[in-house]
């Protein structure tokens, strides 16, 4: 695999780098503990393979994610819901409300994702 072919990996709406599940790990923590566990435990695991001459620390790790449609489901809702949170009080979009929005826009990406497997 050479670097071009990893950076596509990185792409699929199944995979996920170290950076976004730390982050959402640290946002399901007190809402969700036991998914945030869930997602925690995946980090344990090997990665995607590197190409050979990779140059990247830990945070260029992908990680390829095989959660069910209903842990999919709750936990975009809950990034979700954290988005909601964070708008202003006048309705204006803050720095944290687009945070959670990209994390949302990830988790939505997931779920259409499996449901089109499931569908097939």
């Amino acid at each position: 695999m050479n670097a071009s072919e990893y950076k596509a990996i990185g792409q699929r709406p199944d995979v996920f780098s170290r950076p976004d599940l730390e982050d959402t790990i640290r946002a399901l923590s007190e809402i969700h503990p036991v998914l945030s566990l869930q997602l925690a435990a995946i980090l344990t695991q090997p990665g995607v393979s590197k190409p050979d001459k990779h140059s990247g620390d830990s945070t260029a790790d992908f990680f390829r994610l095989e959660l069910s449609t209903d842990d999919a489901e709750t936990i975009t809702d809950l990034l979700g819901g954290k988005e909601a949170e964070s708008v202003g009080v006048d309705g204006n979009t803050t720095p944290a409300a687009s945070y959670y929005a990209r994390f949302v826009d990830l988790r939505t990406n997931y779920l259409s994702y499996l449901n089109d497997r499931t569908q097939d």
